[in-house]
């Protein structure tokens, strides 16, 4: 691979040697590019905690809009470069040799893309779901940069850890046994990572369609329609088409992690708990109450006859049953 003292050259302003993508901060001061992003941008649009030097916060990358439907790479293409995410939802899908896909994740904005095919050949393809603009990195020039420049490396790590902390994340979902409870966590994953905070009222836009997120979850088409009308029911969202509001997310939270809905406070005893604890009353309606001998006389009524066979008949015989000893 050929090297390129970007340092030097941002100095000089002499890019007859460099690669298109490299370009000094002056030449893009004063006017808007809007084909290219500068490396001292995508970093803070990364969140990266160290900011890039100005030596090199003028490297430009290639950026263009995208549609939906749009392919980044595709699978088994020679791998190339990274993708930097804009605002949006795109989805990676692998497909096997006989044809069938298989979504294995989603990329957010504010993401990095195309990670899988470091070792050499693009193992899966990525397919944007909603119109936005992507930013193409070659990850020769970004392995050049890091090498010479701390904050490009720190840059590389991040989002190297931040895949596979996501890819850990993703096995843990699929991991959840209940389909509401892994329908409830990858909810509060999606608001997380989409939204970048879980309070009562968030909305979730799903720009996938129901089959794509069940090919996701592992779940069948009718069972994710079913787990989003239980959530529903239960009042912890709101589903309207493509978009969820998360109304309870404690509850939600609670049933992702247990698998089952949290206990609401019974009525009894919502506002009967004082400072010395709830008062006889309270108690008496939350301990169950001792059967009594009318109670036991009609269940001893309404108990089913069983059929028994006498040689050429059949009769009906009422088991008999032992009434408990009155209360002395």
């Amino acid at each position: 691979m050929e090297r390129f003292d970007v340092e030097a050259l941002c100095r000089s302003g002499d890019l007859a040697s460099a690669p298109a993508t490299f370009a000094p901060a002056a030449r893009l001061a004063g006017r808007s590019d809007a084909g290219a992003i500068t490396l001292g941008a995508l970093g803070r649009w990364l969140r990266v905690p160290e900011p890039i030097g100005e030596d090199v916060a003028g490297v430009r990358f290639a950026k263009r809009n995208v549609t939906r439907g749009s392919v980044l790479h595709r699978q088994g293409e020679p791998f190339q470069c990274l993708y930097a995410l804009g605002e949006g939802v795109f989805k990676t899908v692998a497909v096997d040799r006989h044809g069938n896909e298989q979504l294995v994740s989603l990329g957010f904005g504010g993401e990095i893309v195309g990670l899988d095919g470091v070792s050499g050949t693009c193992l899966s393809t990525t397919v944007a779901l909603t119109p936005t603009w992507v930013a193409r990195l070659p990850y020769a020039q970004l392995v050049e940069l890091a090498a010479q420049h701390r904050p490009v490396r720190v840059l590389l790590d991040r989002v190297t850890a931040g895949e596979l902390a996501r890819h850990v994340e993703t096995t843990r979902l699929l991991g959840i046994v209940k389909s509401p409870a892994r329908l409830a966590a990858f909810l509060l994953m999606l608001a997380r990572r989409e939204c970048r905070g879980l309070a009562a009222g968030t909305t979730i836009d799903l720009a996938m369609t129901r089959p794509e997120l069940g090919s996701f979850l592992g779940l069948r088409f009718e069972t994710v329609i079913r787990g989003f009308t239980a959530l529903a029911r239960q009042g912890l969202v709101r589903s309207r088409k493509r978009t969820v509001e998360i109304l309870d997310p404690g509850g939600l939270a609670h049933l992702a992690e247990h698998g089952v809905l949290r206990e609401p406070l019974a009525p009894a005893c919502a506002g009967a708990a004082t400072a010395s604890g709830p008062s006889n009353a309270t108690r008496a309606a939350m301990s169950p109450a001792a059967p009594s001998h009318a109670a036991s006389a009609h269940e001893r009524r309404v108990r089913p006859a069983a059929m028994v066979s006498l040689g050429d008949r059949t009769t009906a015989v009422r088991p008999r049953t032992r009434c408990p000893a009155r209360p002395g």
